[in-house]
Parts: C-alpha cells; sequence; structure tokens
C-alpha cells in the first residue's frame, strides 16, 4: 500500500490522494488513514478538499 505511494525517494501525491479515498471507502477513520498513509491529518484535510481536477491542476503548477 504505502510503499506504492514512493517514486525515488519522493512520494506521489495523486497515489496519496487514491489511496485516501479508497480506504475512507473501506471504512477507515481519516485519522487511521494519516497514520497509515505517514502524512499529518492537516495534509489529509487539504487532500479532502479538492476535487481529482483540482489536484490534477494543483500537482501540475507543484513540478
Amino acid at each position: 500500500m504505502l510503499s506504492s505511494c514512493w517514486r525515488d525517494g519522493k512520494v506521489d501525491k495523486w497515489e496519496v490522494y487514491m489511496e485516501i479515498y479508497q480506504l475512507l471507502k473501506q471504512g477507515f477513520s481519516k485519522a487511521t488513514i494519516a497514520k497509515k498513509l505517514n502524512i499529518s491529518r492537516t495534509t489529509l484535510y487539504n487532500y479532502l478538499k479538492r476535487s481529482p481536477e483540482e489536484m490534477t491542476i494543483w500537482l501540475a503548477s507543484t513540478k
């Protein structure tokens, strides 16, 4: 799970974003998801605020 989110020592933000939604569908709490993915709850909530389209635009702007 988490290992698939890492590429060349960097976290793949899109993979994390998708993993968050998969874990939510499975019934995990937000706090548990943050722990599983080794991200802060603040980061998790920031990801949840974004639609897939917004996430794509944001990711493109960070490259």
